[in-house]
């Protein structure tokens, strides 16, 4: 027969069991959390390092071809060679050298050129039969320095508008003075003009005008001219009227 004694010493021991437990697994929860904070840090620590790396040789990477492009541009330009250049050879901007003794021209400038040279090609062959005063716009690829043709002129710009019929009351006059057919002809109206940049302000200008010496001029029909004018109000000098005739029918 159980005593009270013996009772409350297995009561004891049973609770002192249970703490026991509690204890011990709360002792392993702590170890293992510890474990895995040093495996974060570890790791942690690793790829900064990893990191650390990467930027150094990226560092390194660049400042090499920083000096590297630096050591040709430091060079007398009769020491440059070639193989200076073919770092650019992969780079997408186009990329041209010229000098005495050698060009050089990356991939990309390469197929701009081929690019260029066909678009010119198109543009020559469909303007073949054209007069400067039917030129038609040029397109960007072909639109390259040094090409002088002839280009539509936008004649709603109201200075410009102004401008151009000044122009064709000069060659008008012109017209008039050296005809001896006995008509003589007014400006009428714009009809459309182009321009090429050299020289600077020249203009190929169709217009159309009227006999004034008709019986009826309201019923007169128009006549269209050409003018071809080189404008010089920039430098102020006097303009000057290349040609001026009545349009080939």
């Amino acid at each position: 027969m159980e005593t009270e004694s013996d009772t409350e010493a297995e009561e004891k021991y049973e609770s002192e069991s249970e703490w026991h437990t509690e204890s011990d697994e709360l002792e392993l929860e702590s170890e293992e959390s510890e474990e895995e904070s040093e495996l974060e840090l570890e790791s942690e620590s690793e790829l900064e390092h990893e990191l650390s790396e990467e930027e150094e040789e990226d560092s390194k990477s660049e400042s090499s071809e920083s000096e590297s492009e630096e050591s040709w541009r430091s060079k007398p330009i009769e020491e440059l060679m070639e193989s200076d250049f073919y770092r650019y050879d992969d780079d997408p901007a186009p990329y041209h050298f010229f000098c005495p003794r050698f060009e050089y021209k990356n991939k990309a400038q390469k197929k701009l050129d081929g690019e260029t040279e066909k678009a010119v090609a198109e543009y020559v062959e469909r303007t073949r039969n054209l007069s400067p005063f039917d030129a038609i716009p040029v397109p960007p690829k072909a639109n390259k320095f040094g090409n002088n043709w002839a280009k539509p002129t936008d004649i709603t710009n109201h200075e410009l508008h102004t401008r151009l019929i000044h122009l064709s009351n000069l060659a008008l006059a012109k017209y008039n003075a050296r005809n001896d057919q006995g008509a003589r002809y007014v400006f009428e109206k714009l009809v459309k003009a182009t321009s090429r940049f050299i020289p600077i302000s020249t203009y190929y200008i169709t217009f159309e005008a009227k006999d004034a010496t008709h019986v009826d001029t309201s019923n007169c029909p128009a006549i269209i001219f050409q003018a071809h004018v080189w404008d010089r109000t920039l430098s102020e000098k006097p303009s000057v009227v290349k040609s001026c005739s009545i349009k080939p029918t």
